[in-house]
């Protein structure tokens, strides 16, 4: 990580620091209007959304995915049935994982999910601890069933604008 820079917010008072440069081929110094490729703090932000809903009472962490995603089918009937909202967030899906960078658009959290939905069942759900990609796919694309809006648009209501973070992007463009 060649450089950074952070906002810390308290009532009133705003401090902004920025750090290094903001990549090693073209070196520029970093400042606070630099736009950062967040990554795996997306995790975040998907489970936040989750817990948001979960408060509306519009998602039960208990209940099995398909209640929310009917067409949800996995390698394995039985974690098929088995698996929940609480399965995904706390990182005991069980479910081996895959990258691949799927870009940008409309139903890319579909396309994701479609493909990730195929790998092989590892252990059953809630009996090993994996960081997955897996799970945040299908977390993405329950939250995308429940509001019945794109990703981005369901985190920028649900995250982003009660959070002031009026920076948030989602794709390079």
């Amino acid at each position: 990580m060649p450089g950074l820079s952070c906002r810390i917010c308290f009532g009133e008072t705003v401090d902004t620091a920025s750090y290094g440069v903001t990549n090693l081929s073209n070196p520029l110094k970093v400042n606070e209007d630099n736009f950062f490729q967040i990554s795996s703090i997306t995790k975040t932000f998907v489970a936040l959304a989750v817990m948001r809903l979960a408060d509306r009472g519009r998602v039960d962490l208990e209940r099995p995915l398909l209640d929310y995603l009917p067409n949800f089918k996995l390698s394995d009937g039985e974690t098929e049935k088995r698996l929940t909202m609480k399965h995904l967030l706390i990182q005991l899906s069980g479910k081996g994982d895959y990258f691949k960078d799927f870009r940008f658009g409309k139903n890319v959290m579909g396309n994701m999910v479609k493909i990730t939905l195929t790998l092989p069942q590892i252990n059953p759900p809630g009996n090993d601890y994996f960081v997955l990609q897996f799970r945040f796919h299908v977390a993405s694309r329950v939250i995308e069933a429940i509001t019945g809006k794109p990703f981005e648009e369901a985190i920028n209501e649900l995250v982003s604008k009660p959070l002031d973070l009026d920076k948030i992007r989602f794709s390079p463009e």
